[in-house]
């Protein structure tokens, strides 16, 4: 499950990170400034290659978080899908659409998620801190994710994302069964690539991330409280991924 994470960077370190042209950031990247909790229903930084003949560079769009059923007449969270399952990704015609030539990055700096702890009546939040690959704990990781155009009943187009997930790593399984699918740099290029067909080597990326590499950390359940598209101070502030 992955319904809350942070990417906490300022936009220019976003389009560095991922190779952006500064013409293709202005609007996301240069505005992009440090989320602490970031929710279903917001818009936030996706990464996408051109898949044009003309247009093969990569591009910062603010996309909104959860998928919308076609038939819905407004793009409600109730009807959102906010995460996709690897292991079913082929078996939903949806899903398995989009995972043909409508993939995506999602960046993060980390994640959030809750665990029944002993005698509490409340789950325990937990921020997931994931190192890269080159053991950089403040790097900027890429989420496999996927993505559509949702229009609504006027016509008028709204871009959105799923992430996708798979099983849990040892170490996260005690927090949940499931986890996002974190791409190495090298499986990053290989997910945005427009012109990659081949779904068994599409579906061999979406793997747990090594144990190694990752430090989950209880922090304040004030993460929890929900934020809306245009939530203030009180539920995105740096204090919400401070260990409790």
């Amino acid at each position: 499950m992955c319904g809350r994470y942070d990417l906490i960077v300022i936009g220019q370190a976003l389009a560095a990170r991922f190779g952006v042209a500064p013409e293709q950031a202005v609007v996301v990247g240069q505005n992009w400034q440090p989320r602490y909790n970031i929710a279903p229903s917001q818009l936030n930084p996706v990464v996408v290659r051109g898949v044009t003949a003309d247009d093969q560079g990569k591009h910062l769009v603010r996309m909104k978080l959860g998928l919308v059923p076609s038939w819905a007449r407004e793009p409600k969270t109730s009807f959102s899908t906010i995460n996709a399952r690897a292991k079913t990704i082929t078996q939903k015609p949806a899903f398995r659409k989009l995972l043909s030539g409508k993939r995506c990055l999602v960046p993060a700096t980390g994640y959030f998620e809750w665990a029944i702890s002993d005698g509490a009546e409340e789950k325990q939040p937990y921020r997931v801190q994931v190192t890269s690959d080159d053991n950089d704990e403040d790097q900027i990781l890429a989420m496999a994710g996927l993505y559509d155009v949702w229009k609504g009943q006027y016509g008028e187009p709204l871009l959105i994302y799923t992430i996708i997930t798979t099983e849990a790593s040892p170490g996260i399984r005690g927090l949940h069964e499931r986890m996002p699918v974190i791409l190495s740099r090298e499986d990053e290029e290989v997910w945005l690539d427009p012109g990659m067909k081949d779904t068994e080597r599409l579906l061999r990326l979406l793997r747990p991330y090594p144990d190694e590499k990752i430090s989950p950390y209880r922090v304040g359940r004030g993460v929890g409280s929900w934020a809306s598209p245009n939530s203030g101070p009180g539920n995105d502030r740096v204090e919400l991924i401070r260990a409790a």
